[in-house]
């Protein structure tokens, strides 16, 4: 446990902690989500999904004039739920405090334990403390405008964009099939699913890669321009249809494709495996697509509600 002064500051959203309000430790991590795909003969294929972070914890002391004060700011920051700002030492984060937790024992002398959940990383991954020390945070999340949060938007334009990537390079290797089905009544449908597969994967992928596109080419997101925005939102809304019919042909698929791996009579072991791998490919598949698509909509009533300001 360090004795005396701290050597590292710790400012969260506009609180600037300081002595005893400092921690000795403060814990956080990530893990990599992943999907692992499990094929005949011991081979394997993992899918990443991007960093799992823990929730950012510590515990201190407000022990002065004002600790009840600033125990009330945290406390109000825990109750308005908006994203904030988090830096200590070289880390860099956008939270929401999911927890604040404090003991009255005296007017001056208040413990406390916060716990934050992180949104985005905006840590420089060369680890440069030198900035981290001047006190300097990024954006606030929603200001008292009601503008939307710039990291939020920054961070769903990037990974709806990942997300299609991901489906769309993974498709027509694994996703050229053709699906047999045998009704009750004894009619054989055969249907091929590659080619729609490919073409609703090359089509969302393009819409959210225009989109990545045109905000990585904005300065500041809430600082965009009235014609920026009106340019904007349309790619937005078109970056949403293309991931519902992605969306729409997945969902179609994964039930034939389900009745033919099990109900399909006369079916050898090796095509039914691999009719079960390509169930699990889609539905996978399927997650990422409606993660994408659910942050293309949060993205799109974010730019409308910049166009209203």
């Amino acid at each position: 446990m360090t004795i005396g002064k701290p050597d590292f500051k710790l400012m969260l959203g506009g609180v600037a902690f300081q002595d005893f309000e400092i921690p000795p430790e403060i814990a956080g991590g990530l893990k990599q989500g992943n999907f692992v795909h499990q094929y005949p003969g011991g081979s394997r294929t993992v899918d990443t999904t991007g960093p799992e972070y823990d929730p950012v914890e510590w515990h201190g002391v407000f022990l002065d004039g004002t600790a009840q004060q600033r125990a009330n700011a945290l406390n109000t920051m825990a109750k308005n739920g908006q994203p904030v700002s988090l830096t200590f030492g070289a880390f860099n984060f956008q939270v929401i405090v999911e927890q604040f937790t404090w003991k009255f024992q005296r007017y001056y002398q208040i413990p406390y334990t916060i716990r934050l959940l992180v949104i985005t990383d905006n840590t420089n991954p060369l680890g440069n403390s030198a900035n981290s020390q001047t006190g300097a945070v990024g954006t606030q999340g929603p200001s008292s405008t009601g503008q939307p949060s710039e990291p939020v938007m920054q961070s769903d334009t990037a990974t709806a964009n990942a997300r299609t990537s991901k489906i769309l390079n993974q498709t027509p290797a694994g996703q050229q099939v053709t699906v047999t089905n045998v009704g009750p009544d004894g009619t054989v449908t055969t249907t091929t699913y590659g080619p729609a597969f490919v073409a609703t994967a090359a089509s969302a992928a393009a819409a959210t890669a225009g989109v990545a596109a045109s905000v990585a080419a904005v300065p500041t997101i809430v600082g965009m321009t009235d014609s920026q925005i009106n340019a904007l939102l349309p790619q937005v809304n078109a970056a949403g249809v293309a991931i519902a019919a992605e969306v729409e042909t997945l969902s179609v698929a994964l039930p034939t494709i389900a009745y033919a791996s099990g109900f399909v009579s006369g079916t050898d072991p090796l095509t039914f495996i691999n009719r079960l791998n390509l169930m699990s490919q889609v539905g996978w598949n399927l997650v990422l697509a409606a993660d994408a698509g659910a942050r293309m909509a949060r993205l799109a009533g974010s730019v409308t509600t910049l166009s209203l300001q």
